[in-house]
């Protein structure tokens, strides 16, 4: 990369592929530094710490435009939805949902107050500044209260299906915390409901004295009355089967019959 126009030639096979990190070696430049690109993308480099020392090694990674702009863009979206938060009354019930791309995972530690254990993926730094607006707001993120399966909880997956993260939450206020339910509790409610239902009518159908063909009989009338009430009778036409055509023949067979019988 020593060579003139080397680091541009570099970024424009990087955009072409489209990477968001490019590890280069061997740049032959010196000492440490970073460098902005008139293209737009970040090079970092590590080189020799001797300014005059040849240039015979040295390492860089290179940012592209769209990744040097996460952490701005991060930046504008936490400020953003802080002041956001802020101007929400105290005692109002305040829900927070949606996707932040955060993982929060399963260690809690120093956050037990609004988080529980039953998160999925690992919380890095970027991840880290999601739990701590959650902490300062004292909203507790109830995706990860409950115990649920791993595919429950998966609201990502790479294209390669090799990894699940879970990235979308829901928070709400700490004090409301305890009106907080599991789905799955009422979905057993649910499933309860609806098999009293059934039982209700399965008992139905084999009352004393019902058979397959009382049964049937009993569909049918319910069916053939809703019809009957609903969409009425259609009104039978009858169909000309005779042409104008036709009829023309017949006149002009008439005309020539008359014709015979006068002459």
């Amino acid at each position: 990369m020593w060579d003139t126009g080397r680091a541009l030639q570099i970024a424009a096979e990087m955009r072409r592929y489209n990477p968001e990190v490019l590890g280069i070696s061997e740049t032959h430049w010196t000492q440490v530094g970073q460098q902005r690109l008139t293209s737009g993308e970040l090079l970092l480099y590590p080189g020799h710490e001797e300014e005059n020392a040849p240039h015979t090694q040295g390492v860089a990674l290179m940012l592209s435009k769209t990744s040097t702009k996460c952490t701005y863009a991060k930046d504008q979206f936490y400020d953003r939805l802080q002041s956001i938060i802020a101007k929400c009354p105290t005692k109002d019930l305040t829900v927070l949902m949606g996707d932040f791309n955060a993982k929060v995972g399963t260690d809690n530690t120093g956050h037990e107050d609004i988080m529980g254990r039953q998160g999925l993926g690992e919380r890095n730094e970027s991840d880290e500044r999601f739990a701590n607006l959650c902490a300062f707001n004292k909203l507790v993120i109830s995706s990860t209260i409950f115990p649920h399966e791993r595919i429950h909880k998966t609201t990502w997956t790479s294209l390669d299906h090799t990894t699940q993260n879970q990235i979308d939450h829901i928070c709400t206020n700490k004090k409301f915390r305890r009106t907080i339910e599991d789905d799955t509790n009422k979905l057993k409610k649910f499933k309860l409901a609806l098999s009293s239902n059934f039982q209700a009518f399965h008992d139905l159908l084999n009352g004393e004295g019902t058979t397959v063909e009382s049964n049937w009989k009993r569909i049918k009338e319910a069916i053939t009355s809703t019809c009957h009430e609903i969409l009425g009778h259609k009104k039978y036409h009858h169909k000309e089967w005779i042409t104008v055509g036709t009829l023309d023949k017949i006149q002009e067979r008439r005309n020539k019959k008359a014709a015979i019988n006068s002459s």
